[in-house]
């Protein structure tokens, strides 16, 4: 069966969109989420990395209020007995229990949640001790690391990671566009 990763955060949902929208509530501002060109979104609002991952830590269930990307679980079940999915994410263990919160309530058919952040190497060690052929990411230097060692990747295309090209990587529009791939990968 093939195997593929799926990272969690803006792969799964727009979590950049709540995130934009929790910090301009709490922190009175008014930053337009399409002016977000970068992927650290804490450098907008000046704050640290550890002011950020406190922000988060603290508003997790204020965060995951978002829906599913369209056609993601159309996408899933219709491979669910063709493909294995695994969500292999960079998130602090801290944040897991509201990822697979998350993944329950929005009936999101995955074999398993792996914290990726918990392997030196990050997500291509969890991918390749977990024999991952296909992962599917939003993040550049991620997708960047997972194509240098070796596993293809579907760039789910966002305005941050334009940049990022290989040619292990394939840049996707949308949830449909994956599932369109997925048909001709599997047959």
């Amino acid at each position: 069966m093939i195997h593929i990763g799926l990272d969690f955060d803006d792969t799964l949902m727009d979590t950049r969109k709540s995130i934009v929208s929790v910090l301009n509530k709490q922190l009175k501002r008014n930053i337009m989420f399409d002016e977000v060109t970068i992927y650290e979104i804490s450098e907008l609002y000046g704050q640290s990395f550890e002011e950020f991952q406190e922000f988060f830590t603290i508003n997790q269930d204020e965060l995951h209020h978002m829906e599913p990307y369209p056609f993601l679980q159309e996408t899933l079940s219709r491979f669910v007995d063709k493909i294995k999915f695994t969500i292999m994410t960079g998130r602090p263990i801290e944040w897991m229990e509201s990822a697979k919160k998350w993944i329950k309530e929005n009936d999101i058919i995955v074999e398993s949640s792996l914290c990726a952040s918990q392997f030196e190497n990050g997500k291509l060690e969890c991918a390749k001790l977990n024999g991952v052929s296909l992962f599917i990411e939003d993040h550049p230097a991620h997708a960047l690391t997972l194509a240098d060692g070796g596993i293809n990747v579907l760039l789910i295309d966002k305005p941050y990671n334009q940049e990022c090209q290989h040619d292990r990587i394939t840049r996707v529009r949308d949830w449909k566009e994956i599932g369109d791939i997925l048909d001709a990968f599997v047959s």
